[in-house]
């Protein structure tokens, strides 16, 4: 909860108006279910991971989903359908306005801001992606944010070329930038 917290007061969160929050696995990542649930008070547009092949989109999630009755993804994960419940396709982040920030998980991460992800790389390759759409829009690229466990803070995270770096680690009980 303490992560949550910290997410929530977080200024660039209450600021944001447009964000994309992962839906949580069974085990070994924070649960963003009361961070939803808030942000949908809060009036934040929300947006959610949806694979495809090896494409990661961040699809719309209207405030009266419930994303606990998704389908699971071959790793557990619930994911919308492509479609809305009335047969319309699904409205991407870079559809209308981007993303303000970025809520992302990882298995473990550094004191440099650098995580280790599933070895996918479905985030970093969105990430580029959608960088790069603001600087052709005009527009701030989204604020980065890690959530972890104290746990998941190691000495070195292994990165590549590819790798791309977080804005803000919350953990338990600090904020690393």
């Amino acid at each position: 909860m303490a992560v949550t917290d910290s997410l929530i007061r977080l200024p660039e969160f209450k600021k944001s108006k447009s964000i994309s929050i992962y839906l949580s696995m069974v085990h070994g990542e924070i649960s963003t279910d009361e961070i939803i649930k808030h942000s949908h008070q809060m009036g934040k547009k929300i947006y959610v991971p949806f694979i495809d092949g090896s494409e990661m989109f961040m699809f719309y999630l209207h405030p009266t989903e419930d994303p606990s009755l998704f389908v699971k993804n071959k790793w557990g994960i619930p994911q919308p359908s492509k479609n809305t419940a009335n047969g319309i396709l699904r409205e991407e982040a870079m559809d209308k306005n981007g993303l303000d920030l970025i809520i992302i998980p990882g298995i473990a991460f550094d004191r440099n801001l650098n995580r280790l992800g599933h070895g996918k790389g479905y985030y970093d390759k969105y990430l580029a992606k959608i960088n790069h759409w603001s600087e052709k829009n005009n527009r701030n690229t989204p604020l980065k944010i890690g959530l972890a466990l104290n746990e998941q803070l190691v000495d070195t995270v292994p990165i590549n070329s590819l790798d791309i770096k977080l804005d803000i680690l919350l953990l338990q009980n600090q904020i690393i930038r």
